[in-house]
């Protein structure tokens, strides 16, 4: 019963804080296509694996672009490239997911245009963020391209970033006498249906 009014507390506590931001009561349903793909090389081979964005913190509001702030959680123990020896090799040795089960994206800033939103456009902006991963933080700016279609009323926005496997202090895996390289590029991709 504790658990249950503490979680009741967090909601209330959470809905309050939302709705006296001053933002525009936007909802949205982030769609199964959010993604986060990593492109990674060792010599002359090349792959990339896919996982799912599962959680998506947002607040937006298409008249205030600029005032956008986002929390996006990946699973790296989701992240499939279509090799399950590579991808067990990945979860176990590089990403340690028994340690580190989630990968997190934060925005700490936007930067851009600040004119409203509009349907059938594409806007540049630059997110600063703070990227989550192996139990490290780094501050990065991802360029993002966003485009609404006001008739469906989905929102879609992309960025790419490459991140260090040295940095993060994650492991480089060996394929018979081939080193990972150490720079691997990762795409962010949200879709949502705004309601």
């Amino acid at each position: 019963m504790n658990g249950y009014s503490l979680d009741m507390k967090k909601v209330l506590l959470t809905l309050a804080l939302l709705t006296g931001i001053g933002f525009a009561q936007v909802t949205q349903r982030l769609e199964p296509t959010s993604v986060v793909t990593y492109f990674a090389s060792a010599g002359n081979d090349k792959w990339s694996g896919k996982a799912p964005i599962e959680v998506l913190e947002w607040r937006f509001d298409l008249k205030r672009p600029l005032e956008t702030q986002f929390r996006a959680t990946v699973r790296p123990a989701k992240f499939d490239s279509g090799n399950g020896i590579r991808d067990d090799n990945a979860r176990n040795n590089v990403f340690k997911v028994a340690r580190f089960p989630t990968v997190t994206i934060q925005s700490t800033g936007i930067a851009g245009d600040k004119r409203t939103l509009v349907s059938g456009e594409t806007r540049k902006f630059r997110a600063q963020a703070k990227l989550e991963l192996g139990g490290i933080t780094k501050d990065l700016e991802i360029p993002l391209e966003v485009y609404f279609d006001g008739v469906t009323r989905r929102l879609t926005a992309s960025g790419s970033f490459e991140i260090s496997l040295g940095f993060h202090k994650l492991e480089r895996p060996e394929f018979i006498w081939l080193k990972t390289d150490d720079a691997v590029r990762l795409e962010v991709k949200l879709e949502m249906t705004l309601q």
